[in-house]
């Protein structure tokens, strides 16, 4: 069993216990080497809870497990994934930028983009899924096309602030409306 799950990054979590102990992404590794299961991080020791505590399974994740997944090269499966509506939003647009996908029971088997190029897509919608438009506004900015993130009126009312700082700084054209956000540039490291 898992005795301690660490995720610090979007792309990057650490997996401890007494017979196991890597950091993803392993090298030589692709997610497609990997079953994911992220009901075993509900079963992960939390750290401050009381004893016997459970952590609930986390969509956050579901949606890091999906993205990688849907990058990947070859066949990825996904195993007791939540198909929430936002769950359900990340999913639509990794089939538009070129991903497949079946899901059987709460499993995802996903056939993902990998070194091919991602299908242009002009407009993603992310519904009203907070992580899949934070998710994808990087993934859109690496493609030096021009792109639109859409979703509900409401989702566009939390702060994208980061991003904007981001696109200023590299001169990335931004351009964030009530219900959309729409960018243009390509994304340099560091």
């Amino acid at each position: 069993s898992l005795s301690n799950v660490v995720p610090p990054t979007p792309y990057l979590f650490a997996v401890r216990n007494s017979m196991f102990s890597r950091r993803w992404p392993l090298k030589g590794l692709t997610p497609s080497h990997v079953h994911v299961l992220p009901s075993q991080f509900s079963r992960a020791h939390v750290v401050g809870a009381p004893a016997g505590s459970v952590a609930p399974p986390s969509k956050s994740m579901a949606h890091r497990m999906l993205m990688g997944a849907g990058l990947a090269e070859g066949t990825s499966v996904v195993e007791n994934i939540d198909l929430s509506e936002d769950v359900k939003a990340t999913l639509g647009i990794l089939k538009a930028l070129g991903a497949q996908y079946k899901i059987e029971d709460h499993k995802v088997i996903m056939q993902g983009i990998g070194s091919r190029k991602l299908q242009t897509m002009h407009t993603l919608n992310c519904n009203e899924s907070g992580s899949t438009l934070r998710f994808f506004i990087p993934l859109c900015m690496l493609s030096n096309k021009k792109i639109t993130l859409r979703g509900s009126k409401r989702l566009f009312e939390r702060p994208l602030s980061v991003y904007e700082e981001i696109c200023k700084e590299q001169g990335i054209e931004m351009d964030k409306g009530e219900d959309y956000v729409t960018v243009c540039g390509r994304l340099k490291s560091g």
